[in-house]
């Protein structure tokens, strides 16, 4: 209804980013990984190895999972379920630039650098960008969709307890 629309809307302008962490707080412990491991390979709904794989199995549209235990916390692995665009791994985002000279630059961010940012354009090889030139940046949104409007805290708490315990890169 718009009046709920509008209500949530509303609310929403005034809460705290720390909020959403906060309400999802109870998914950061516990929770069963053979049931997580059984979200990530079969949920209908979620998808996980439609986009992401681990080992040989799964797509490629999202980062290789192999290691993500090694590389990020559960409080990292719990955001990047319940909030995708707050940390986008490497040659999976996009950014737009607008340089000094008035140029715009649209591509796949691959790596920043103290110097500047490799951008992807095209079929064209990686370009470094120099943080002297960019004018304006913009970091596109994760394509991956928020999992806490597509699984509840339990199976998301099963998913991070899945995730934590992916340590080996092979």
């Amino acid at each position: 209804s718009p009046q709920l629309i509008a209500r949530y809307k509303e609310i929403s302008k005034v809460q705290s980013p720390d909020s959403l962490k906060a309400s999802y707080a109870g998914s950061l412990l516990g929770g069963d990984a053979n049931r997580g491991a059984n979200i990530f390979y079969g949920n209908q709904t979620a998808q996980c190895v439609r986009c992401h794989s681990y080992g040989d199995y799964g797509g490629t549209a999202g980062p290789r999972l192999n290691g993500i235990a090694s590389r990020l916390t559960r409080e990292q692995i719990l955001e990047s379920l319940i909030n995708p665009s707050a940390r986008i791994a490497p040659g999976f985002g996009t950014v737009s630039l607008e340089l000094t000279n008035g140029k715009k630059i649209n591509g796949i961010l691959q790596q920043e650098k103290s110097t500047g940012l490799l951008v992807k354009v095209g079929d064209k090889p990686d370009t470094l960008i120099h943080k002297e030139s960019i004018a304006k940046r913009t970091d596109g949104m994760s394509s991956m969709p928020p999992m806490r409007f597509l699984l509840s805290k339990k199976e998301i708490r099963d998913l991070v307890s899945f995730l934590s315990t992916m340590k080996e890169n092979d």
